[in-house]
């Protein structure tokens, strides 16, 4: 997983995630509990999906733009009792005046708010053996929260089988991968490229997050070849960009396989204008 100038072997993210896991337990988080995360796209929102499935907490995914308001109606109506953060999410996690909720936060954090638990800390302390909890394929897994079109927003009950129902269809019919493969993550992990983090743990394929969270069509597009990617997960507004910054020359993207789009309609001029661009790439 690499994430600007900082990569993880596969190694590395396993005997982090068990850190991770066993530092939330020792801090009282048990199995079947909920573990909230609010961050932008970075290696430990990985590291908290994999402890979570890992220890058998059940994984709750916010939106990183939420509001102070939002993520406190989150928290109480998955009934989380751990939220993992980073330095930009904390004064908004703050700001949701969460009682007797473990706090922990992630990166350069300098002096940690009250009440805080600093994440590299624990991690780096914490026992690294091998975390193997015993779940049910029907147990909670992910927390998967809906975009609330139309009243409050509701938890959709995602479990072990279910995941791994997603992963196994998604590399055979959606986007096949293996160890060869490199996959950016430029949309939110939180949402649906976290199915596409699956299926690419699963087959060891290389991970990208790019370094900066904003989407700069340019640096996108310099990333895709730089780090030959071959697959990615975007929503439509993000391909739009795309196409709209190479303008009418070809794509030039010799690498690029599979491009998995969702979460908003595509409009079918917007679709069509992406399309030619894919039949104009040079394999």
């Amino acid at each position: 997983v690499t994430w600007g100038d900082r990569t993880l072997t596969y190694q590395q993210l396993d005997t982090r995630t068990n850190a991770l896991a066993r530092g939330l337990a020792q801090l009282g988080v048990v199995r079947g509990d909920r573990v909230a995360v609010l961050m932008r796209n970075r290696p430990e929102l990985l590291e908290t999906m994999f402890a979570c499935f890992k220890a058998g907490f059940g994984l709750v995914p916010l939106n990183s733009r939420f509001t102070s308001e939002e993520v406190a109606y989150h928290v109480a109506d998955s009934g989380a009792v751990a939220v993992v953060t980073d330095t930009s999410g904390s004064p908004v996690v703050q700001g949701a005046a969460l009682t007797g909720v473990i706090v922990l936060v992630a990166g350069e954090v300098g002096e940690l708010p009250p009440g805080s638990v600093g994440y590299s800390h624990l991690v780096d302390t914490a026992d690294t053996s091998p975390v193997v909890v015993a779940v049910d394929r029907d147990a909670l897994a992910w927390l998967f929260y809906t975009s609330g079109t139309t009243g409050r927003p509701k938890g959709a009950m995602l479990t072990h089988g279910v995941l791994g129902f997603v992963t196994a269809s998604w590399l055979a019919d959606l986007t096949p991968m293996s160890a060869h493969d490199v996959t950016l993550h430029a949309a939110p992990l939180s949402h649906g490229a976290g199915f596409h983090a699956l299926a690419a743990t699963a087959r060891g394929a290389h991970q990208v997050i790019p370094a900066d969270s904003s989407f700069d069509p340019a640096t996108i597009l310099a990333l895709l070849r730089e780090v030959r990617v071959t697959n990615t997960w975007l929503v439509p507004t993000q391909i739009v960009m795309l196409a709209d910054a190479l303008g009418g020359g070809p794509a030039e993207l010799p690498d690029l396989r599979h491009v998995v789009y969702g979460g908003a309609p595509f409009a079918p001029p917007d679709l069509r204008e992406a399309l030619r661009h894919a039949t104009e790439w040079t394999f």
